[in-house]
């Protein structure tokens, strides 16, 4: 995968000569094309795509994107535009060649909270991200909020943009799942949670048993996709992740069946 080396836009002054790159050429696109061309009308089409934060630290550097939010909250909210505009267009690109369900990046927390103040992340992200949302809803789309970390601190105003679901919702940094499904099971659906470390260091036997038990609390009336409380890192052992496949598979109907 592609990394940052650098930043193009560090001053207010870099913005006068920066243009964006065309959306219509970003390489995203391609992939979901040649996934379309594969599974459509077999698979649900998923597209990883991005929100304001994200993007904006990448042009301006995550430390500087950060300090301005308190030196230079103009300079902030300019960079948050383009990656708004930019985003809003690939989205557009995206579901128009065939993807059904937009997953949002742009992890806002660490384990023991956000990244930014909750309300600066109400400041320079969440108006952004709401008509991100908005956006691909319009366009009949369903829309995923991906996350790492601890956001309780902002995931009523995440569940407030009108996402459909969210998640992974990691255990490690304190989000329970059952907890975020009884206070938001009304209005969103939970993804998540079986542990990433659990999946890397435990054996297949734990899995099983962690598996059917999240689903068990989770999965009655609807609502939840289950997966990982992160990302698949090759760390996560080949067995361990069929494992968890499998449980799914075996138990995962209406009313959950028993062991």
């Amino acid at each position: 995968l592609p990394d940052v080396i650098d930043h193009p836009i560090m001053t207010p002054s870099d913005l006068k000569g920066y243009r964006p790159p065309d959306p219509s050429r970003d390489i995203l696109l391609r992939a979901v094309k040649k996934v379309v061309k594969r599974y459509k009308g077999r698979r649900a089409i998923l597209c990883v795509g991005r929100g304001v934060f994200a993007d904006s630290w990448t042009m301006c550097g995550m430390e500087n994107l950060l300090m301005s939010y308190v030196l230079n909250p103009g300079f902030a909210k300019d960079v948050g535009k383009i990656a708004l505009e930019y985003n809003k267009e690939l989205h557009r690109l995206a579901i128009e060649a065939g993807a059904e369900v937009m997953i949002l990046g742009d992890d806002y927390a660490h384990k023991l909270g956000t990244m930014m103040s909750p309300d600066h992340f109400r400041e320079f992200i969440l108006p952004g991200l709401s008509e991100i949302i908005a956006n691909i809803k319009s366009l009949g789309a369903y829309c995923i909020k991906h996350t790492d970390g601890n956001i309780w601190a902002v995931i009523e105003d995440l569940v407030d943009t009108g996402i459909d679901a969210i998640g992974p919702l990691e255990p490690g940094a304190g989000m329970d799942l059952m907890s975020v499904k009884e206070r938001f099971g009304d209005r969103i659906c939970v993804v998540g949670n079986v542990d990433v470390d659990l999946l890397c260091r435990g054996k297949a036997e734990e899995i099983k048993v962690t598996t059917l038990d999240l689903m068990r609390g989770a999965s009655p009336g609807g609502g939840h996709i289950l997966s990982s409380g992160n990302t698949i890192t090759s760390a996560v052992k080949a067995e361990n992740f069929a494992a968890m496949l499998e449980t799914c598979r075996q138990f995962g109907g209406y009313p959950i069946a028993e062991a």
